[in-house]
């Protein structure tokens, strides 16, 4: 029968392999070395998302590309803030200035890669009839009042994010939803018809405007009236072959 040996034990200068589910793990991975974050940095970090994006994952080599996409962006949107701009009864200066300043502060605090900011037809519209009586066709008079409404509406939209009421949207019919653009169309197509057709007039009201326009229907300035007709057409060639 052999002898069995007695199991030898391992010197002090020899390792002794441990299992692995039994070996610590460097602090490094449970963040335990890493020194907490500064109280306003982490506000302002949480307040700052699109900065913060910029800072730590945009790539230099989107530089090119988003600069023709800044380019064919900024093609249509310096026309279109130019028009709705007669819509408040602002002077045009304005609306660009606004224009740049939201898409900048959209940059710094918006969260989303894909969403387009700019201007709107009804949001202009539903602000020329809230500040139109009280601005009695003055420009600066409607510049100011246009901005207090800005500030108002925008502390109204921080209030509802605080109290989380994005969830009312969802309460909204589609009957309604269709209504509301629908009529927000019928007003604007009133209010430029003495621009499509180089007439002037007044009135209060959508039916005052009809009338109005009605009655100096045939002093239709045929040149203007050719150069809407053929800027149409073409919009409506161009959405139909995009």
């Amino acid at each position: 029968m052999a002898n069995k040996r007695p199991a030898r034990k391992p010197g002090a200068d020899e390792h002794v392999p441990i299992p692995a589910p039994l070996r610590p793990r460097p602090a490094l991975d449970y963040k335990l070395d890493k020194k907490p974050e500064h109280r306003v940095l982490s506000v302002l970090r949480s307040l700052t998302p699109g900065l913060n994006y910029l800072a730590k994952r945009y790539s230099w080599r989107w530089l090119r590309v988003d600069g023709i996409a800044g380019v064919a962006v900024a093609a249509y949107l310096i026309p279109q803030v130019m028009a709705y701009s007669a819509i408040v009864n602002v002077p045009p200066v304005a609306s660009l200035w606004t224009a740049l300043a939201a898409i900048v502060a959209y940059v710094v605090l918006g969260s989303s890669r894909i969403l387009s900011s700019g201007p709107e037809s009804t949001i202009a519209l539903m602000t020329g009839v809230a500040i139109a009586p009280l601005a009695a066709q003055n420009p600066d008079r409607a510049v100011a009042l246009s901005a207090t409404l800005a500030l108002i509406v925008a502390g109204w939209s921080l209030l509802a994010r605080l109290l989380r009421a994005g969830i009312i949207a969802e309460l909204l019919s589609t009957p309604l939803l269709v209504g509301y653009l629908a009529g927000g169309a019928v007003l604007m197509v009133v209010g430029q018809l003495g621009k499509l057709t180089g007439t002037s007039y007044e009135g209060g009201t959508i039916v005052e405007e009809v009338r109005g326009f009605l009655g100096v229907a045939t002093d239709t300035d045929w040149l203007t009236l050719a150069v809407a007709a053929s800027t149409l057409v073409l919009r409506v060639i161009n959405d139909f072959t995009v």
